[in-house]
């Protein structure tokens, strides 16, 4: 019975670190692709609030269609662009 404990134990610390460390790496992304200044620019300027629209990486990978390789338009310095259909 012990066993069957500790090892749901390192398990559920597992998934713990897991998520934590998944957490840590989007913020980091968020900050050093410039996340922080667009909130910035957000909260001081009302007029690109309305204008402006940010979408969830869950949100980006629906409309990419999983990030399929038919919907690539092209690829830079910057990353890989594509093509998105959304729902609406």
């Amino acid at each position: 019975m012990g066993l069957v404990f500790s090892t749901m134990l390192v398990y559920a610390l597992y998934k713990v670190i897991k998520k934590t460390k998944s957490k840590r790496l989007k913020e980091r992304f968020f900050k050093r692709n410039g996340g922080l200044l667009l909130k910035q620019q957000q909260a001081t300027n009302i007029h690109l609030v309305e204008k402006t629209i940010l979408f969830s990486s869950n949100e980006l990978e629906k409309a990419t269609n999983h990030f399929n390789e038919n919907r690539i338009l092209g690829r830079g310095g910057q990353g890989t662009v594509y093509k998105g259909m959304l729902t609406d």
